[in-house]
């Protein structure tokens, strides 16, 4: 849960496979997510009020609400 006082929140991990990154931040009254999904691996982005969705190698960017 967000709230009022948060406005970001950034992490990582170095795996084998490299760094996963995974942040959010309040922008322009939106929350503005990124990942960062390292070769050769796949992932699930599963947000707040987003469908579900599998991804490859490579960094997203996601407006949210």
């Amino acid at each position: 849960m967000m709230t009022k006082r948060a406005h970001m929140a950034f992490a990582s991990y170095n795996s084998v496979y490299g760094k996963v990154e995974s942040s959010w931040e309040k922008k322009d009254g939106k929350i503005v997510y990124k990942i960062v999904v390292p070769s050769n691996c796949t992932a699930t982005i599963n947000l707040p009020g987003m469908e579900e969705r599998e991804v490859d190698t490579g960094e997203y960017v996601i407006e949210g609400f």
